[in-house]
């Protein structure tokens, strides 16, 4: 199940999709032809958690084969070794990863036009 809200919806959350999320970072973690991949595809902006947007960035400048045992142990994330563990297990199948990509990058989109659309309404009230 996504979690997005429709983009004229009075809501507070922000178009997203954590599942997407999860499935490509652990797609990355696995996979150096992905991490290739999605390195040209997709920005850390993409990403909606703040998290997750440091993870993306940081896999896009590791070497290849990543070591996992460091990277856990790594203080830059204050994350636990479990959390990747978790990314891993949710991992997208190679044929499925492009998707996720799309539908990440669509996220991303929907929240810069509900960006633009609440700055044009505070721009009109202020007349």
């Amino acid at each position: 199940m996504e979690n997005c809200c429709h983009p004229f919806a009075d809501c507070h959350v922000q178009p997203s999709c954590p599942e997407s999320e999860r499935a490509v970072l652990g797609a990355m973690l696995l996979d150096a032809g992905t991490r290739r991949q999605l390195r040209n595809s997709l920005r850390a902006e993409d990403f909606y958690d703040t998290e997750h947007q440091r993870i993306f960035q940081h896999l896009c400048v590791l070497a290849d084969p990543i070591d996992l045992v460091a990277l856990k142990a790594n203080p830059l994330f204050g994350l636990s070794a479990g959390y990747f563990d978790e990314l891993i297990a949710q991992a997208s199948l190679p044929d499925d990863v492009a998707q996720h990509a799309r539908r990440l990058h669509k996220r991303y989109v929907l929240r810069q036009l509900l960006e633009a659309q609440a700055e044009l309404a505070l721009d009109l009230q202020a007349g």
